[in-house]
Protein backbone atom coordinates (compact mmCIF):
# COMPACT_ATOMS: atom_id res chain seq x y z
CA UNK A 1 0.00 0.00 0.00
CA UNK A 2 0.94 3.58 -0.52
CA UNK A 3 -0.35 6.62 0.62
CA UNK A 4 -2.89 5.47 2.80
CA UNK A 5 -4.42 6.63 5.81
CA UNK A 6 -5.78 5.33 9.08
CA UNK A 7 -4.06 1.39 7.88
CA UNK A 8 -4.81 0.32 11.39
CA UNK A 9 -8.31 1.67 12.06
CA UNK A 10 -9.62 0.75 8.33
CA UNK A 11 -8.62 -2.85 9.27
CA UNK A 12 -5.93 -3.31 6.27
CA UNK A 13 -2.83 -3.91 9.40
CA UNK A 14 -3.42 -5.35 13.11
CA UNK A 15 0.13 -2.87 13.68
CA UNK A 16 2.64 -0.72 12.26
CA UNK A 17 5.10 -2.45 13.57
CA UNK A 18 3.49 -5.76 12.48
CA UNK A 19 1.28 -6.37 9.59
CA UNK A 20 0.84 -10.13 10.21
CA UNK A 21 -0.07 -10.27 6.93
CA UNK A 22 1.25 -10.41 3.02
CA UNK A 23 0.04 -6.19 3.32
CA UNK A 24 2.68 -3.48 3.78
CA UNK A 25 3.65 -0.29 2.57
CA UNK A 26 3.66 3.22 3.52
CA UNK A 27 0.97 4.88 5.39
CA UNK A 28 0.62 8.90 4.72
CA UNK A 29 0.21 9.39 8.88
CA UNK A 30 -2.80 11.64 7.57
CA UNK A 31 -4.54 11.51 11.03
CA UNK A 32 -1.60 13.20 12.73
CA UNK A 33 -1.32 15.69 9.41
CA UNK A 34 -5.23 16.76 9.33
CA UNK A 35 -5.33 18.51 12.15
CA UNK A 36 -2.25 20.76 11.43
CA UNK A 37 -3.72 21.50 8.29
CA UNK A 38 -6.67 22.30 9.88
CA UNK A 39 -4.84 24.81 12.28
CA UNK A 40 -3.15 26.46 9.51
CA UNK A 41 -6.61 26.89 8.02
CA UNK A 42 -7.77 28.58 11.44
CA UNK A 43 -4.47 31.03 11.04
CA UNK A 44 -6.15 32.13 7.84
CA UNK A 45 -9.88 32.41 8.34
CA UNK A 46 -9.76 33.39 12.17
CA UNK A 47 -13.19 33.33 13.74
CA UNK A 48 -14.76 30.45 10.95
CA UNK A 49 -17.07 28.87 12.87
CA UNK A 50 -17.89 25.93 10.46
CA UNK A 51 -15.70 24.01 7.88
CA UNK A 52 -16.91 22.18 5.12
CA UNK A 53 -14.84 18.92 4.56
CA UNK A 54 -14.99 17.88 1.02
CA UNK A 55 -14.65 13.87 0.62
CA UNK A 56 -15.93 11.01 -1.20
CA UNK A 57 -17.60 8.32 0.68
CA UNK A 58 -17.31 5.35 -1.08
CA UNK A 59 -13.44 5.87 -0.38
CA UNK A 60 -13.20 3.78 2.69
CA UNK A 61 -10.10 5.55 4.07
CA UNK A 62 -11.76 9.00 3.46
CA UNK A 63 -14.84 8.12 5.07
CA UNK A 64 -12.93 6.68 7.76
CA UNK A 65 -10.39 10.38 8.33
CA UNK A 66 -14.18 12.12 8.24
CA UNK A 67 -15.96 9.77 10.79
CA UNK A 68 -13.32 10.55 12.94
CA UNK A 69 -13.29 14.19 12.42
CA UNK A 70 -17.08 13.92 12.96
CA UNK A 71 -15.80 12.29 16.75
CA UNK A 72 -13.76 14.69 17.71
CA UNK A 73 -15.59 18.04 19.79
CA UNK A 74 -16.03 21.29 17.98
CA UNK A 75 -14.59 22.70 20.78
CA UNK A 76 -11.06 20.93 20.09
CA UNK A 77 -11.16 22.16 16.45
CA UNK A 78 -12.21 25.12 17.27
CA UNK A 79 -15.18 24.84 14.72
CA UNK A 80 -17.70 22.64 13.51
CA UNK A 81 -17.13 20.45 11.03
CA UNK A 82 -20.02 19.96 7.66
CA UNK A 83 -19.44 17.04 5.07
CA UNK A 84 -19.68 17.33 2.05
CA UNK A 85 -19.50 14.27 -0.44
CA UNK A 86 -18.72 14.01 -3.45
CA UNK A 87 -18.34 10.56 -5.05
CA UNK A 88 -18.92 11.06 -8.65
CA UNK A 89 -18.56 14.55 -11.02
CA UNK A 90 -22.61 14.72 -10.80
CA UNK A 91 -22.33 14.96 -7.05
CA UNK A 92 -20.06 18.54 -7.45
CA UNK A 93 -23.04 20.56 -8.15
CA UNK A 94 -24.87 18.89 -5.40
CA UNK A 95 -22.00 19.64 -3.02
CA UNK A 96 -21.41 23.29 -4.04
CA UNK A 97 -25.35 23.13 -2.89
CA UNK A 98 -24.51 22.08 0.52
CA UNK A 99 -21.38 24.55 0.79
CA UNK A 100 -23.36 27.54 -0.31
CA UNK A 101 -26.72 26.45 1.85
CA UNK A 102 -24.80 26.04 4.68
CA UNK A 103 -23.06 29.54 4.05
CA UNK A 104 -19.60 27.62 4.72
CA UNK A 105 -16.20 30.09 4.50
CA UNK A 106 -13.37 27.50 4.71
CA UNK A 107 -13.29 24.11 3.25
CA UNK A 108 -10.80 21.12 3.83
CA UNK A 109 -10.23 19.07 0.44
CA UNK A 110 -9.45 15.49 1.07
CA UNK A 111 -7.31 13.80 -1.87
CA UNK A 112 -9.43 11.03 -3.30
CA UNK A 113 -9.26 9.90 -6.89
CA UNK A 114 -12.66 10.98 -7.45
CA UNK A 115 -11.47 14.97 -6.15
CA UNK A 116 -8.44 14.79 -7.68
CA UNK A 117 -9.43 14.05 -11.00
CA UNK A 118 -11.84 17.01 -10.45
CA UNK A 119 -9.24 19.09 -9.06
CA UNK A 120 -8.95 21.91 -11.07
CA UNK A 121 -13.11 22.50 -11.47
CA UNK A 122 -13.32 21.93 -7.86
CA UNK A 123 -10.73 24.78 -6.65
CA UNK A 124 -12.50 27.11 -9.24
CA UNK A 125 -15.79 26.58 -7.97
CA UNK A 126 -14.40 27.91 -4.19
CA UNK A 127 -12.31 30.16 -5.23
CA UNK A 128 -15.16 31.99 -7.31
CA UNK A 129 -16.33 31.67 -3.80
CA UNK A 130 -13.83 33.04 -1.99
CA UNK A 131 -13.62 29.96 0.46
CA UNK A 132 -10.22 29.55 1.52
CA UNK A 133 -9.23 25.75 1.40
CA UNK A 134 -6.46 23.28 2.81
CA UNK A 135 -5.84 19.94 1.62
CA UNK A 136 -2.91 17.30 2.75
CA UNK A 137 -1.58 16.82 -0.78
CA UNK A 138 0.44 19.87 -2.36
CA UNK A 139 -0.40 19.08 -5.94
CA UNK A 140 -3.56 20.20 -5.39
CA UNK A 141 -2.47 23.37 -4.52
CA UNK A 142 -1.22 23.95 -8.37
CA UNK A 143 -5.06 23.33 -9.23
CA UNK A 144 -5.56 26.41 -6.99
CA UNK A 145 -6.35 25.40 -3.49
CA UNK A 146 -5.00 27.96 -1.18
CA UNK A 147 -2.19 25.53 0.66
CA UNK A 148 -1.58 22.18 1.68
CA UNK A 149 0.13 20.07 4.34
CA UNK A 150 1.00 16.58 4.63
CA UNK A 151 3.56 14.07 3.74
CA UNK A 152 6.02 14.37 1.56
CA UNK A 153 4.85 12.50 -1.21
CA UNK A 154 8.14 11.25 -2.70
CA UNK A 155 9.63 10.32 0.05
CA UNK A 156 6.78 7.79 0.08
CA UNK A 157 7.08 6.92 -3.90
CA UNK A 158 10.72 6.38 -3.39
CA UNK A 159 10.26 4.05 -0.33
CA UNK A 160 7.31 2.36 -1.85
CA UNK A 161 9.82 1.31 -4.48
CA UNK A 162 12.59 0.02 -2.14
CA UNK A 163 9.71 -2.25 -0.64
CA UNK A 164 9.27 -3.58 -4.35
CA UNK A 165 12.51 -4.35 -4.73
CA UNK A 166 12.82 -5.94 -1.48
CA UNK A 167 9.76 -8.30 -2.40
CA UNK A 168 10.71 -8.74 -5.76
CA UNK A 169 14.44 -10.11 -4.38
CA UNK A 170 12.24 -12.26 -1.57
CA UNK A 171 11.82 -10.79 1.27
CA UNK A 172 7.64 -11.26 2.83
CA UNK A 173 6.13 -8.33 3.09
CA UNK A 174 4.92 -9.37 6.53
CA UNK A 175 8.66 -8.72 7.61
CA UNK A 176 8.31 -5.95 6.29
CA UNK A 177 6.69 -3.05 9.19
CA UNK A 178 4.33 -0.29 7.80
CA UNK A 179 6.43 2.81 7.36
CA UNK A 180 5.19 6.40 8.31
CA UNK A 181 6.60 9.79 6.78
CA UNK A 182 9.93 11.44 8.29
CA UNK A 183 9.14 14.83 6.84
CA UNK A 184 5.96 17.29 6.31
CA UNK A 185 5.75 19.41 3.63
CA UNK A 186 3.97 22.40 2.95
CA UNK A 187 2.87 24.80 -0.24
CA UNK A 188 0.40 27.35 -0.76
CA UNK A 189 -0.70 29.74 -3.45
Amino acid sequence: MLNVSHPVEAGFIKSLASSDSNVTGFANQANDSEYKALELLREVSPGIARVGVLYSPSNASSALAVKLLLATPPSALGFSVVPVPIDSPADIDTAFAIIDRAGLRAAEVYPTPMITANGARIAALLIDRRVPTVTLQSNFVRDGILMSYGSDQVEGWRGAAAYVDRILRGAKPADLPVQQPTNSCSSSI
